[in-house]
Parts: structure tokens; sequence; C-alpha cells
């Protein structure tokens, strides 16, 4: 897992998660969470990642920590970017 904290809260509806490819994809499947009213609660969960994936959220979340878990792997994961957006 890898815990991102936020200088400050942010608000966001949009994760964009990619993997560096030049060893080949390997996330198969994968969990982001936000730390909110002292907690974890999931917000997006997928398959595979690959050069880029783009989520959506229900509705705006704002939150300082975020948290991506990989739940299954081919091999050692190589994230090369995480962002957050609001649109």
């Amino acid at each position: 897992e890898l815990v991102i904290d936020l200088p400050r809260a942010a608000a966001f509806n949009r994760i964009l998660l990619q993997e560096h490819i030049t060893t080949g994809q390997r996330v198969e499947a994968f969990s982001v969470d936000a730390w909110l009213e002292s907690a974890w609660k999931p917000l997006v969960n997928g398959g595979t990642i690959g050069y880029k994936r783009i989520l959506s959220t229900d509705s705006p979340i704002e939150a300082q920590r975020i948290r991506l878990r990989i739940l299954s792997a081919r091999a050692a994961p190589r994230i090369l970017r995480i962002g957050l957006f609001l649109q």
C-alpha cells in the first residue's frame, strides 16, 4: 500500500493512476481509499491500471490522506503517478 499525506485537505472527484509500464503491466487489482472521519473509507476499486487509468467518485470528496492498495499483482508494482482532480 501507498499512503499519500497532502499538505492540506483537497477536494476531488477524479483519480488518475499510472504504472511505469516499460517493464510491463503488473497491477491486476487495486483499491483507493480516503481517510474520512478517523477511518479509511473505500472510494474506488479496479482491475488493471496500465499506462493510465482515470476513475470517478460518485460525488466530490475532500480528504487530506489517500491510500492506494494493490490487491493483486503479477510482479512488484511500479506506480508512476497518482493524481487527484476536481472536475
